[in-house]
């Protein structure tokens, strides 16, 4: 063969190799990155009476730093009709506020039982509200996730039920022939003479 065949062909293969290099890369980095971000921003945290489900959506690298996006389920325990597993995929139907945006706007702690976002945005001004979420099947025992939220869900329903029967408990007291007694005697200015007879 002449040997301007075999400097032609290793020319390709140079270049096929170069290539499969950059592209293999390139790849690597991109696949690291997303699962960085997946480690960092995928989870599912019960706060307080509020369930969030967090998924990592990309990250740009066009600005001067980089910036994660991720995207934000917030749903209040007690407002969940239902839980259904299919397959691998969790579906909570219940009014749901989902906000995509920078992770970092996305922090979040719940205050006095509120929710707040990062730079102190009330979780009623940001994003838009649905009827449910459909989780995927990034986390491992599904199974056990359905059961750890509807669990959480009937702690909180039972605090409700128990505060409400005290409330219950306690308009009953108010409405009583007894109570309505009490206010008399006290308002005839009996705790007053009370006192001074307790102070001699």
């Amino acid at each position: 063969m002449p040997p301007k065949y075999y400097s032609f062909f290793f020319t390709i293969l140079t270049v096929c190799l170069g290539f499969s290099l950059i592209t293999v890369t390139i790849g690597s980095y991109i696949a690291t990155t997303k699962i960085n971000g997946h480690k960092k921003h995928t989870f599912i945290e019960i706060k307080g009476k509020f369930l969030v489900i967090s998924e990592f959506r990309e990250t740009s690298f066009l600005s001067p730093h980089e910036d994660d996006y991720k995207d934000l389920f917030v749903i209040k325990l007690d407002e969940i009709e239902d839980i259904y597993l299919f397959g691998k995929k969790v579906i909570i139907i219940a009014p749901t506020r989902f906000i995509t945006q920078r992770a970092d706007f996305l922090d979040y702690s719940v205050e006095n039982g509120d929710f707040i976002l990062g730079g102190s945005w009330d979780l009623s001004c940001a994003g838009e509200m649905r009827e449910g979420i459909e989780i995927p099947d990034f986390f491992r025992r599904p199974m056990g996730i359905a059961k750890a939220i509807e669990a959480s869900r009937e702690r909180i329903l039972e605090k409700q039920r128990k505060r409400d029967a005290f409330r219950e408990h306690l308009l009953s007291v108010a409405n009583s022939d007894q109570f309505r007694k009490a206010r008399k005697f006290i308002k005839r200015g009996s705790v007053g003479g009370a006192y001074r007879s307790f102070k001699g």
